[in-house]
């Protein structure tokens, strides 16, 4: 009869070919290791862009009714738009609407160019003054490294062309993607016209602009053809530099008397720093942004940047220009990926010393073997399946740590137990694989299985953030199993050839197991107390989760920090400047800042991927911090934050610390569509929560109504001078802001030639009305009082929509240190009592917010926890086959809460996704413990014939060394993590540290009792 096939007996036979294989796929992770790609965090999808519409001239109401509210509906046509989160802002002249789509969407590059097509073709169903409708679908692109390009003593042009220079070498490198720069102000020739001076030769600005702009005109000039050649005809342009632009003759009379425009005009060479700039520590820079493409190693990728910018620096650049770094992604990836390993590498000695002291010498060493092998060749096999190292992954690997050591404990410990009965080494090494194996693989399977329901239940960014994890977990468990069958039966004949002799030196083991007997004892002298004392724990650990804190994505651990500086609507730059200059200042004196980047009347570009930058404004800007340490960080930002953010009476200064969350603290939504009405909730609403002393900031997104001068043209007299709307418009265009009236080329570089009233800065709200226009049906010029009423009027700085209807939310920032959700629960309880029914009819606020963001997470979170539950049960059913002990096994798992709530209480963490992680963790090693536990004493009281009560007492008795010495080794692994005081991780390490304590005490206490009590009906018909 043909022998059947043992695979375990087949590797121990074959150990040559079998240890060659274990060997070679080690030094394959180790290489693998280098070569895989790093990140910091799993790539995002980031499913938003930005639409936005220009209509000059038009006013925030013109532009709702005619631009915005178009294109919104426009938009809405799209199935893979999320309508509930697309958001719209009109102001004067122009709107921006932030399109987000839904979480499925997975291709977005094929959604936006079908929008962007979509969009060419809609706009001429828009109104004509409107001049560009632009979709941006890059705005979530994230920059790999910032570059300084800067100095004291060039030009912007020169420092553009230093930047121009660099980037086209940094293309070379074959990682990078995009490279972007920003900050380069362009070199302009503005013409300073002076009134009183045209007034007196009898010239307009339109005139003026109109021979500017004929001069700079580029048409064909024909060709000379015949029959043997043909000669094209090209016109030289008049006008090259500002010298020639000052002695053009705009007007010349029979006896040869002329005007040059530098009779009546100053023409001036100049950067116009007007609208923003960029500063780096107090210097003129232009700003490098550099992407890298999918599927690199970031840390290589850095390697071959320094490469370049090292040769630029040294053959290249002058002295006075120096490159900086303001934010270094491969830095960042390349410190956490080594802090990561180096927890790694901590964890596996802390597990081994454990197991060295836990266990005799000789299975202390076979199972610590297990431990770098199992690791790196999981990581072979990961760099296989393209399965990048970031800290989500790292992270899986740490925790999974003390579990790869379990299915070797388990086979070590029944090859022990088959020794000390007499049997051969041999005989005991394969009998214990074989036995075990089936009920680690359904465990082993059962942990695995776990995790991956939260896959298909989170969608969106959540989603692709724990994509890997899941698959982390099961490569490194299923590699431990097949290790155990493997490789230990046959290191365990080599290592361990005597059976284990008691004597009388005892082990660390031998003193738990003796306390644990006379504990055990006691629990099955006092049943009931013992299944209350754990009924009580479940019921301690419900009654400390509302004294925990909720976030589902913890702020960023960086040696950065932003600071934003908001000002009023219609603030000019040179105010926003004064205000950035003094917060500079005080964050200059500070010896722990190492670099402050100034971005005024702009933002910087996405630094990191959860950092949103801002729509370019006046009233705005923004400094990227880089401080010495993430600890400086935190301290600075625990100094600065509540002390300076009202130190401006007409600013608030916001010290932001980088954070993973897109959505405001606190915010409060009223939609409708009066918006008198709005604004009477919103004051109301306000005025109660500016005065909590929790709240830094109150405001709302409508911004406070700004002043506007309304001018109303006289049909009869405009008529007669020949004036329109839009002539009257791009007159006092000319008069109050400047237009282009052409431009200048110098080689490849283009100055635009600027027209500028030269006293508009001395134009006032109240002599508006006495600026000089030209009239077309005369020769004279006419003051805007004479064909105009000209009246002051307030308009909304800004009206927003969310899913197509005005929406204003009030927002507030809490101060630092400030609990989100306790704030959040005094200012319900104050709009469901004082504030009941004195909000306008039809009108009550809808919290957004981090509140908002939470509960959307929570319930796919609590699904996938739901379904994993579910293939835990049929696991546990399918093992046991029976409904009682899968009861028992389910309920089991809450023992987890009781350690794991009262650690995240002590160390004072927050609850977040990563939390999650943790709690799975736990499921899993209890459902382990349960399945070696109640297996033991069902064999013992099936196929032994023993009572329930000696069943279950042995099971506890026999079982317990190895759920302790797993679990033991499971929470010792995660104490790099916790002392890595990471945001991320930290929280993970204490769930699964003191969730897995508590439980380990919880279950060899209860669990042996329950099961006892479970099946004692059958004792007594077996004494019948």
């Amino acid at each position: 009869m043909k022998k059947k096939f043992n695979f375990v007996h087949w590797t121990m036979v074959n150990y040559r070919i079998s240890m060659l294989i274990v060997i070679l796929m080690f030094i394959f992770g180790i290489l693998g290791i280098n070569r895989m790609p790093k990140q910091e965090f799993p790539e995002f999808t980031v499913r938003q862009g930005v639409v936005v519409g220009v209509y000059p001239g038009a006013s925030v109401n013109e532009v709702e009714e005619q631009l915005t509210k178009p294109l919104e509906r426009f938009l809405f046509t799209y199935k893979e738009v999320k309508r509930a989160k697309t958001i719209s802002t009109s102001q004067h002249g122009m709107c921006y609407i932030m399109v987000e789509l839904n979480d499925n969407v997975n291709n977005k590059d094929e959604v936006w160019s079908k929008i962007k097509h979509g969009l060419s073709l809609f706009k001429s169903q828009l109104p004509s003054g409107v001049v560009a409708v632009i979709a941006n679908d890059d705005f979530g692109d994230t920059s790999a490294l910032l570059i300084a390009v800067e100095s004291d003593k060039r030009s912007y042009r020169e420092l553009q062309t230093y930047t121009d220079e660099l980037g086209d070498r940094l293309r070379q490198v074959e990682s990078v993607s995009n490279i972007r720069s920003y900050g380069a102000i362009k070199e302009q020739i503005t013409i300073y016209t002076d009134q009183e001076r045209m007034a007196v030769y009898g010239i307009n600005e339109k005139l003026l602009s109109g021979i500017l702009f004929s001069q700079g005109f580029t048409t064909s000039g024909g060709s000379i053809e015949n029959e043997e050649i043909n000669i094209p005809l090209h016109i030289s342009p008049a006008l090259c530099s500002e010298e020639e632009i000052a002695n053009q003759i705009i007007y010349s009379d029979p006896r040869n008397n002329v005007v040059r425009i530098k009779d009546i005009a100053r023409v001036t060479r100049e950067y116009d720093m007007s609208e923003s700039y960029i500063k780096n520590n107090g210097h003129p820079c232009v700003i490098l942004s550099l992407e890298m493409r999918g599927g690199y190693d970031i840390v290589e990728y850095g390697r071959n940047v320094d490469k370049v910018l090292d040769d630029y620096r040294e053959h290249v650049l002058p002295a006075d220009v120096s490159i900086s770094r303001i934010a270094d992604q491969a830095k960042v990836v390349g410190d956490s990926v080594s802090s990561f390993l180096h927890e790694l590498i901590i964890a596996m000695i802390i597990i081994i010393l454990v197991m060295m002291i836990l266990f005799p010498f000789r299975s202390a060493l076979v199972a610590a073997i297990t431990i770098p092998f199992a690791t790196f060749i999981s990581v072979g096999i990961m760099y296989l399946c393209g399965i990048p190292l970031n800290t989500v992954t790292l992270a899986a690997l740490i925790v999974v740590l003390g579990m790869i050591v379990d299915d070797s404990i388990v086979i070590i410990d029944g090859y022990l137990d088959y020794l000390n009965k007499g049997y051969s080494r041999w005989y005991a090494a394969i009998t214990s694989a074989n036995r075990y194996f089936l009920p680690m693989l359904l465990a082993t399977a059962c942990i695995c299985a776990i995790f991956f329901p939260i896959l298909f239940t989170l969608t969106g960014q959540i989603g692709d953030f724990v994509t890997y994890f899941p698959w982390t977990i099961t490569i490194n468990l299923m590699v431990s199993l097949v290790l155990a069958v493997t490789t230990i039966p046959l290191l365990n004949t080599w290592i361990i050839r005597k059976r284990y002799i008691k004597t009388d030196k005892k082990r660390l083991t031998d003193h738990v197991q003796r306390l644990y007997e006379r504990i055990l004892g006691w629990t099955f002298r006092h049943p009931w107390l013992t299944i209350g004392s754990g009924i009580a724990s479940v019921l301690v650990a419900i009654m400390i989760i509302p004294l925990l804190q909720y976030r589902m994505f913890p702020v960023a651990d960086r040696d950065q920090f932003a600071v934003e500086i908001y000002l009023a609507e219609g603030t000019p730059l040179s105010r926003t400047e004064q205000v950035a200059d003094s917060v500079y200042a005080l964050l200059k004196e500070d010896g722990r800042v190492t670099s402050i980047t100034s971005f005024i009347g702009c933002s910087s570009p996405r630094f990191q991927t959860s950092y949103a930058p801002q729509m370019p404004a006046k009233n705005y800007a923004q400094f990227i911090v880089n401080t010495t340490s993430i600890e400086d960080t935190e301290d600075i930002l625990d100094k600065y934050t509540n002390r300076y953010a009202d130190l401006f009476p007409d600013a608030h200064v916001k010290f932001k610390q980088l954070d993973f969350q897109l959505v405001p603290e606190l915010e409060f939504r009223f939609q409708g569509e009066n918006i008198d009405s709005l604004h009477r909730a919103a004051d109301l609403l306000m005025s109660r929560m500016r005065l909590m002393p929790e709240l830094a900031r109150v405001y709302t997104n409508y911004d406070v109504p700004r002043p506007v001068m309304e001018i109303t043209l006289d049909p009869v007299a405009a008529s007669q001078l020949g004036l329109t709307r839009t002539a009257m418009a791009l007159n006092l265009s000319i008069a109050t802001t400047g237009i282009p009236v052409g431009s200048v080329w110098e080689g490849d570089y283009a100055l635009p030639v600027i027209m500028k009233n030269a006293r508009k800065d001395s134009l006032t709200a109240q002599n508006i009305k006495d600026l000089y226009l030209p009239a077309t049906t005369s020769p004279t010029s006419v003051p805007v009082r004479q064909i105009a009423d000209v009246k002051p009027a307030w308009h909304e700085s800004k009206i927003v929509h969310r899913n197509g209807m005005r929406c204003l939310s009030v927002i507030a920032d809490l101060r630092r240190g400030e609990n989100t959700l306790e704030t959040l629960s005094k200012i319900n309880k104050m709009i469901d009592g004082e504030l009941q029914g004195q909000f306008p009819a039809g009108l009550s606020p809808e919290v957004g917010g981090e509140y908002e963001y939470d509960m959307e997470t929570l319930p796919p979170i609590m699904s996938g926890l739901g379904i994993a539950m579910v293939i835990i049960f049929f696991f546990i059913l399918t093992s046991f086959r029976k409904f009682g002990i899968t009861a028992v096994a389910m309920l089991a798992m809450s023992l987890c809460l009781f350690g794991a709530m009262i650690g995240l209480w002590i160390a004072g963490k927050t609850i977040s996704i990563t939390s999650v992680f943790g709690f799975i963790t736990l499921l899993g090693m209890i459902v382990r413990n349960v399945i070696l536990m109640y297996q033991h004493a069902d064999d013992r009281r099936v196929n032994h014939r023993e009572t329930a009560r000696e069943a279950a007492y042995d099971a506890g008795k026999r079982r317990m060394v190895p759920i302790f010495l797993t679990t033991a080794t499971t929470a010792v692994g995660v104490i790099p993590m916790i002392f890595s005081n990471s945001t991320f991780w930290t929280p993970v390490g204490v769930t699964i540290f003191a969730g897995g304590i508590g439980s380990l005490l919880l279950v060899i206490t209860i669990l042996p009792v329950v099961y006892w009590k479970l099946y004692s009906k059958n004792d007594k018909r077996l004494k019948s």
